[in-house]
């Protein structure tokens, strides 16, 4: 293979020099020339196949790509209502991989190789419509090496920047793509049609990912307003309007999470770093952008010199290239092609403005934050060439060559390893084995942290035959806190979702750099928690109890007693989900909802008198909070707190006639109707979403 790559590269290099010793402007005509054509379909293919082996190379079945599988077996089993309950990401996925997924398994079966194909195929898909959005603008030669440069991209772009990985921003940014496309074919014809669907387009990709707002849909609303503006070109100053209010429009729709309908999806939110976070995200940027643009053959990491190098090389062809198209040029170009560059530079300028300042710090695998300026770079860069080649001086042209060529050869290189082994892990050792470990010991149901248990990834493969619970760990005393964990259901952490006869419970404890970091502490925690297990395994470097009792379950509660929610009360047995972790002087609720479940003796024979005592969580910026109170589905009453009436007990009635039909649980679930995070109001870097801190509570009789 590697002869035959080798071969087509020096046919190439010939074809290039031959015709431009021929023709000073450098028209070539791929249809007249079948040799080019031929070795541009091979080393397509060769592309096609090589990235492929790369993504059965690199990515096995984990926690993240099982995201859609949970969503189908529990749509399945409780229908669509059971999303509500589901604690998602704000890149929740659920209007644009997630349809996707989904059409699969009802095709071809609920099988994990499907996923991994299909971040593949996203992959393949975004690069061709790249070459669709350079033939629009009528580069149709570099509509054909676009996406073959896009195909060849490196290692560290599949690896960290995850253009290929199942679940991540590669398909949100491939609806950006395609809204682009549109958005091109609407400036040809303006017709409403193409609104509608560059409309449903960003509504969808936004409501999944707010990652497309930032990157799609701010800087379409800022190209609509520019060329309303400032009318450039002789074109329909309404319909620039028309394109403001579509794309705002889907800006609106997102941020008030469709009118409130999608209220359970949590917002993005983006605060500004200190001066040492921005100075060490610069340092990120250079790395990371750098080496998803990379053009040293045999370079494959992101040490900061040859990324530095790689931006400004290319960053001086596009300085270059706009020198000679808009400022030396008597007469603009094309207005497609005038519209399409000022979208890239605000596009490309503002996620890598919110890449350094934002208070999130950089890693390698940020990379994946800057996929749009990856595809837009290349895309401009080849349609400049197509498009204005003429203008190029001769040493302009060897530049551009050489970094086409320098690109390819280095996704080659760094890729090569992977091309060279045709092993597949898709297979997830580490899954499967830890299955096997679980049903060789009868461990069928447990709770474990989201990445050292590969929790959702063990209960997707195994099909529900074991099925191992998301959960964190207080860092102060290792005890285990349900129903805070993103990528999990509330229905999970309630009696009701234990399997019927279950007899033994597990929680694997593994230090996975985001959970447990002191095993010892999260045993003696669990220990004082749920008392001595029943035996102890170990499995590799994981740790598991067992005990043979639930973990969860309804704890008994006596008419009058006095629960106190400190770290010292015995308020966290009766937290089931949307709690943090207890402190000094209470517990904080987590989320949109969250639940209270007592198991009192007998059916009450008179009216209950509930009452809190607490306070929500207020600032100057969010000076009230009201909070709706249900006995299961009974509505009970809402309580207001204000910055002027914020604390002291609350009573709240519960007639006696709503608890016929409950047995012996109260079950109280408070709904916050606008939970803040002290980071959303810029108080700290705390991104919980509080509503209600409680203190105390005591259930009464009502003589």
């Amino acid at each position: 293979m590697m002869s035959n790559i080798k071969q087509a590269l020096t046919n190439c290099f010939k074809f290039f020099k031959i015709q431009i010793e021929k023709q000073k402007n450098y028209k070539i005509n791929f249809y007249d020339n079948r040799i080019a054509a031929f070795f541009l379909i091979l080393i397509f293919i060769i592309g096609c196949l090589g990235s492929l082996k790369v993504v059965l190379g690199l990515f096995a079945f984990d926690v993240d790509s099982s995201h859609s599988l949970m969503l189908w077996y529990g749509v399945n089993s409780f229908g669509l209502s059971w999303l509500k309950d589901w604690l998602f990401t704000p890149d929740n996925w659920l209007f644009s991989l997630v349809p996707i997924h989904f059409l699969e398994f009802l095709i071809f079966g609920v099988r994990p190789m499907l996923v991994i194909l299909t971040g593949w195929f996203i992959f393949m898909l975004s690069a061709l419509v790249s070459g669709l959005i350079a033939w629009q603008l009528k580069a149709k030669r570099s509509a054909f090496l676009i996406p073959l440069m896009l195909i060849f991209v490196g290692f560290y772009a599949h690896s960290k920047g995850y253009v290929s990985y199942s679940t991540s921003h590669n398909i949100t940014n491939l609806f950006g793509l395609i809204s682009l496309s549109l958005l091109i074919q609407w400036f040809k014809n303006r017709q409403s049609i193409f609104l509608l669907f560059i409309l449903f387009f960003l509504v969808a990709g936004a409501l999944s990912d707010p990652w497309l707002i930032g990157t799609y849909n701010l800087p379409i609303v800022l190209v609509s307003l520019i060329l309303w503006l400032f009318p450039v070109y002789k074109t329909n100053r309404t319909d620039f309007i028309k394109l403001f209010f579509v794309s705002t429009g889907s800006i609106i729709v997102v941020q008030t999470q469709f009118f409130g309908m999608l209220n359970f999806l949590p917002k993005m939110q983006f605060l500004r770093g200190s001066w040492n976070s921005i100075n060490s995200n610069f340092v990120f940027l250079i790395k990371d952008l750098g080496a998803l643009l990379n053009i040293f053959p045999f370079h494959a990491s992101n040490d900061f010199i040859p990324g530095l190098v790689s931006i400004i090389v290319i960053g001086a062809l596009i300085a270059k290239s706009i020198n000679i198209i808009f400022i030396k040029s008597s007469t603009f170009p094309e207005f497609n092609f005038f519209a399409f560059s000022l979208f890239v530079i605000i596009s490309t300028g503002g996620i890598i403005l919110a890449f350094v300042l934002t208070s999130v710090p950089a890693a390698n695998y940020s990379a994946r934050f800057l996929l749009n300026v990856l595809y837009l770079i290349v895309i401009i860069l080849g349609v400049s060439m197509d498009l204005h080649w003429g203008r190029f001086s001769t040493a302009l042209r060897s530049v551009f060559t050489s970094v086409v060529i320098l690109f390819l050869v280095s996704g080659v290189v760094s890729n090569l390893h992977l091309w060279k082994n045709f092993s597949a892990p898709m297979k997830n050792e580490n899954v499967y084995s830890l299955i096997d470990f679980l049903r060789k010991n009868n461990l069928s149901y447990g709770y474990g942290p989201y990445w050292g248990s590969q929790a959702n990834a063990v209960t997707a493969v195994s099909k529900l035959e074991i099925r191992i619970r998301p959960v964190v760990f207080n860092k102060a005393n290792g005890m285990m806190e349900i129903g805070t964990r993103a990528e999990s259901s509330k229905r999970w952490y309630t009696p009701e979702d234990t399997p019927p006869n279950q007899k033994e419970y597990f929680v694997l404890l593994k230090n996975d750099g985001e959970e447990c970091s002191d095993i010892d502490l999260c045993v003696k925690g669990l220990t004082k928690q749920y008392g001595k297990p029943s035996k102890l395994l170990q499995y590799n470097d994981a740790f598991i109890m067992v005990w043979n009792h639930p973990l969860i379950d309804y704890y008994e509660y006596c008419f009058n007693e006095k629960i106190y929610f400190n770290t010292n009360g015995l308020g966290s047995k009766y937290c089931i989900f949307g709690w943090s972790g207890a402190e000094s002087w209470g517990t904080w609720s987590d989320g949109d909802s969250s639940l209270l479940v007592l198991k009192i003796p007998h059916i009450p024979k008179s009216d209950l008198n509930l009452l809190i005592e607490g306070h929500a969580f207020l600032a100057e910026k969010h000076p009230f909070q009201e909070i709706d109170v249900y006995l299961k589905d009974h509505y009970l009453t809402t309580l207001k707190y204000t910055l002027l009436n914020n604390g002291g007990i609350k009573s709240i009635k519960i007639p006696k006639a709503f608890m016929t039909n409950e047995g012996a649980v109260v079950s109280i679930k408070f709904k916050f109707k606008n939970p803040k995070s002290p980071a959303e109001l810029g108080l700290s870097a705390d991104t919980r979403r509080l509503g209600l801190g409680i203190v105390s509570l005591v259930l009464k009789t009502v003589n």
